[in-house]
């Protein structure tokens, strides 16, 4: 099936909300177990992530986990700025297209970087970025061996 140059904007937005689904489990690891800045930026906010030491709430386990989640994650940071910074065109390779895009950060030099993501690429990407977002959000936010048990339905004076 021959892709078409708009199933390859609808392949950019999904990567986008993609993207976006983690950077929003980001922020709620930091919410609750971060000291309660907000930065702005996505740098800053995987930057204030990784100084989130262990506690009570977020234990040494998870920080690792986080961490090594994150190290996957970071690998597609220039990937994603050269797709929300640059112009979606289409590049036929090989019969096929193809969605190539420059950098407006870099459009200007002399010989700017272009990136050329087929199809495919995108949703393995997007998979991927999907997965990721899962294991920042699957783990409970409390760790259970910390928390005080319900009280007991005789302590409140029950039958």
């Amino acid at each position: 099936m021959m892709t078409t140059p708009d199933q390859l904007h609808v392949a950019r937005s999904q990567f986008i909300d993609a993207f976006a689904s983690v950077e929003t489990a980001i922020c709620n690891l930091i919410r609750v177990n971060g000291s309660g800045a907000k930065p702005e930026l996505l740098a800053l906010k995987l930057k204030a992530l990784k100084e989130i030491e262990p506690s009570s709430q977020y234990s040494k386990a998870k920080r690792a986990e986080v961490l090594k989640v994150l190290e996957d994650f970071e690998s597609y940071l220039a990937i994603r700025a050269d797709i929300v910074h640059g112009t979606l065109q289409v590049l036929e390779i090989d019969g096929s297209p193809a969605a190539t895009f420059i950098n407006a950060k870099t459009a200007r030099e002399i010989a700017p970087a272009i990136r050329i993501i087929d199809p495919k690429l995108f949703g393995t990407m997007t998979t991927a970025l999907t997965k990721i977002a899962r294991q920042l959000s699957k783990s409970p936010e409390i760790n259970p061996a910390s928390s005080p048990l319900p009280p007991s339905p005789a302590a409140a004076g029950g039958p």
